[in-house]
């Protein structure tokens, strides 16, 4: 088996031969979540402002566990082509265009995310961002593309270009993210049908004989950054309501965060381990949140730390 490095020079000259002096690609190391940085490939056609990325290492460890490298290699020529012709159109570089020179245009697509503020800091030099206890809040523009989430993150030339502060992204992003990613709310075990791999996960979860445990999860209907959705106005009193209880809130990853009754475990001493065992074993370094739970007061309607 060949190396990632030896990989990657062979994908990189078999998209160049492929899209020939059309497109630019370049090799970049790509600054995602929690210090995590990805090698990328960037393929953007020559004089447009959009482009797509695509992360080598995902392909290498496709070909690792034993898919041919033509089958892979044919697989992501056809996605991308598909993806570039859908930049490419009218619809979508008109969109894109007028979201970078009007911030109007962009406000109808922005919204909100969390991230851990302590392993983020690189990032956060670079992002407006507002604090939310041991969490920041920052900025994306969202939308749907053949049925997948797109991304644009916010960075600081984008609030100087547009002349407008944090405060006016958050009060945007307060309406639009409860309306373009509404909350779902469920019971736990209803979260193994949303998720990549459920029969390993379930059977985490029965191995680590949480299995009677009341719990129930927090998220958006499309499960992507849902747990911002603790911050969507009178979503976590309506839940607190709904099953008479103060809420013991485990951020489980950046895509949901778990919750339980505190009234059926008034001590939240012990969830911290189970977070941080969530966080080694079953979730991405890039989807990591918080190694700590946080508690819901319905009194006072606040999340504070546990």
């Amino acid at each position: 088996m060949i190396c990632f490095e030896e990989f990657l020079g062979q994908l990189k000259e078999r998209l160049t031969e492929r899209f020939c002096e059309d497109y630019d690609i370049q090799t970049d190391v790509i600054q995602k979540v929690n210090g995590v940085e990805k090698t990328g490939l960037q393929i953007r056609k020559k004089g447009a402002n959009a482009g797509i990325v695509v992360y080598p290492m995902d392909i290498y460890n496709s070909i690792q566990k034993g898919s041919g490298f033509q089958e892979v290699f044919d697989q992501l020529l056809h996605a991308m082509e598909k993806s570039l012709k859908q930049i490419g159109s009218e619809k979508i570089t008109g969109k894109m265009e007028d979201c970078f020179l009007n911030y109007e245009e962009a406000s109808k697509y922005l919204v909100y995310r969390l991230v851990q503020t302590k392993r983020n800091q690189k990032l956060l030099m670079d992002v407006p961002h507002i604090p939310y206890l041991d969490l920041s809040i920052i900025f994306e523009l969202y939308w749907k593309m053949d049925g997948k989430n797109c991304t644009v993150l916010i960075h600081n030339n984008h609030l100087k270009y547009w002349g407008v502060e944090p405060e006016e992204l958050l009060a945007r992003a307060k309406e639009n993210t409860p309306r373009l990613l509404p909350a779902k709310f469920d019971a736990v075990d209803r979260l193994f049908c949303s998720v990549a791999n459920p029969v390993e996960i379930a059977n985490w979860w029965e191995h680590k004989r949480w299995e009677n445990l009341w719990m129930y999860f927090l998220s958006n209907q499309a499960y992507f950054h849902g747990a911002a959705a603790v911050l969507y106005e009178g979503v976590l009193k309506k839940i607190a309501d709904q099953i008479d209880s103060d809420l013991i809130v485990l951020p489980s990853s950046t895509h949901e965060v778990l919750l339980i009754p505190s009234r059926l475990w008034p001590d939240a001493d012990g969830f911290a381990e189970l977070i941080q065992d969530i966080n080694q074993t079953q979730v991405e370094e890039e989807e990591w949140l918080s190694d700590h739970p946080y508690r819901y007061l319905r009194e006072t309607d606040q999340l504070v730390a546990a």
